[in-house]
């Protein structure tokens, strides 16, 4: 059994943020947290711009739960971060990595190459013989559904490019002319570590949010540790938000590290906190390295900002300090809706895919 086959695994997080639509720029009057988070409601915002793919993701979703799957760890679940961090009560466990030497390549063999169509009839998706998807992947045409008869306006490409370290699917949605979905998810198993890693971008032809994330579970001598990455970028907006947290539970010491990074152009607010055995927590934030407030809990199991020499902040700063930290743990978010991932498999053959 791996390490991760004897642990509970920690779901990939990507931030979801509040809303806004403040630009992002220096700030000339020094730090703002009120402005900052504003500038980061940005995030949401470009999300929510591509909802109407979120439609065309479930449909194809549907099919692939009935399909042989990788079982790859890609599942929803949050971060949650609470003063407790290292009791993890937000963690979804998901169950073992997959064993790349017991288990079925990310899409079905034969399936590879082959198109899917609407049947309206069946009110679902079918396997054609239409050509076009990629050899080593396979195709889903995506339509209007908001006319009758439908209306073809574009088609999802899934593609195993695998190769003997790893499994990678790249997962390419291209609608109205435009690429709206480009991402590859990659799971490598290892004798003392799994990793899952997703890196990519969703856009609407204006604009859009580039996204990687990296979670790499491993044991130690003591017990196991969980190291979690993400960065979310809006490029057009100077907007960077990165995430690194770091979960060990040892069996004689555990603690726990969350940082948060949000680069609003040449600025930087870092929000960095620690959790030892003892559950105490130390925290302090920074604006282009001067620390401008302090942090720890008030006992009962909420997060207490204060000013640099521990005095009380103002209502609103400290709200506005409590909205980023929440858009950094939130979890995956409504970006989930947008990806999609192979889960555990049903039945491992085209006769269901092709309802017969």
């Amino acid at each position: 059994m791996s390490a991760v086959s004897a642990a509970r695994l920690v779901a990939l997080v990507i931030v979801a943020a509040a809303c806004g639509d403040n630009p992002a720029a220096p700030a000339e009057d020094g730090f703002d947290v009120e402005r900052l988070r504003d500038d980061f409601a940005a995030v949401p915002i470009a999300l929510e711009a591509n909802a109407d793919l979120t439609d065309d993701v479930g449909h194809v979703t549907a099919v692939l739960d009935t399909l042989t799957a990788a079982g790859w760890i890609l599942e929803p679940g949050a971060v949650a971060v609470s003063p407790d961090l290292l009791s993890v009560p937000g963690f979804e466990a998901v169950g073992p990595a997959r064993s790349r030497a017991s288990t079925a390549p990310p899409l079905p063999v034969d399936l590879l190459g082959m198109t899917f169509e609407w049947d309206a009839a069946g009110d679902g998706y079918a396997v054609t013989e239409r050509t076009g998807a990629p050899p080593d992947g396979i195709r889903f045409i995506l339509y209007d559904r908001t006319t009758t008869p439908l209306v073809e306006n574009g088609f999802v490409d899934l593609t195993d490019e695998s190769d003997p370290s790893s499994d990678r699917l790249e997962v390419r949605l291209f609608q109205d002319g435009i690429t709206r979905l480009d991402y590859d998810v990659e799971v490598t198993e290892t004798a003392n570590a799994d990793s899952t890693s997703i890196a990519g971008f969703v856009a609407d032809g204006s604009g859009g949010v580039h996204f990687e994330a990296v979670q790499v579970v491993s044991s130690t001598d003591e017990g196991f540790q969980v190291d979690l990455d993400y960065a979310l970028s809006l490029p057009s907006r100077s907007l960077v938000l990165g995430l690194d947290y770091v979960l060990n539970l040892s069996l004689i010491a555990p603690h726990a590290r969350f940082t948060a990074t949000f680069d609003a152009g040449t600025d930087r607010l870092v929000l960095d906190l620690t959790q030892d055995a003892d559950n105490a927590i130390d925290g302090a934030v920074t604006w282009n390295d001067e620390v401008v407030m302090t942090l720890t809990d008030d006992g009962a199991g909420q997060l207490v900002f204060l000013g640099p020499d521990g005095e009380e902040l103002a209502t609103a700063e400290a709200a506005a300090m409590r909205d980023l930290f929440e858009y950094a743990s939130e979890g995956l978010g409504p970006l989930l809706a947008y990806l999609i991932l192979p889960g555990d498999a049903a039945e491992p053959s085209a006769t269901t895919a092709m309802g017969q």
